[in-house]
């Protein structure tokens, strides 16, 4: 199976838990001609009045300053990978247990198959971890 595998960087910002919040974040983005392909958002930050909203990608000096300006960054902690491919019964329910086989505990997975294809967000904890489901996605 033909799966396409590779690192990226996600962004991540803390955004207002009211009603335009997630749009006002997104807005600055839009604004730097950001072509957003994958956005996850969650509200509610044990009572902070705050949420989180991650992106990817963004590419060039332009919109990387956009994105900071608007309190943007890439968070330490989280090491993503982005696998899309042609989807088959099982393959995205099946991904969770490969991971878990190599020991490793995911910080993160969103996924979604439109069509025949799909595409899945990995989040490991560490560099090394997401290295080595990169390796083990590459040989499927």
């Amino acid at each position: 199976m033909e799966l396409n595998v590779q690192h990226i960087e996600v962004w991540e910002a803390n955004i207002a838990d009211q009603p335009g919040g997630l749009a006002h974040a997104l807005d600055a983005l839009d604004d730097a001609g950001v072509d957003i392909q994958f956005i996850v958002a969650r509200r509610g930050l044990a009572a902070s009045g705050r949420g989180l909203v991650f992106v990817t990608p963004l590419r060039g000096d332009h919109q990387v300053a956009a994105a900071a300006h608007a309190g943007f960054h890439i968070p330490q902690h989280i090491h993503a990978i982005r696998v899309a491919g042609h989807s088959r019964t099982g393959l995205l329910a099946g991904l969770p247990g490969m991971i878990a086989g190599l020991g490793i505990n995911l910080h993160g997975f969103t996924a979604s198959t439109v069509g025949h294809e799909f595409v899945a967000y990995i989040a490991a904890d560490s560099q090394e971890d997401a290295d080595r489901i990169v390796r083990a996605l590459r040989q499927l």
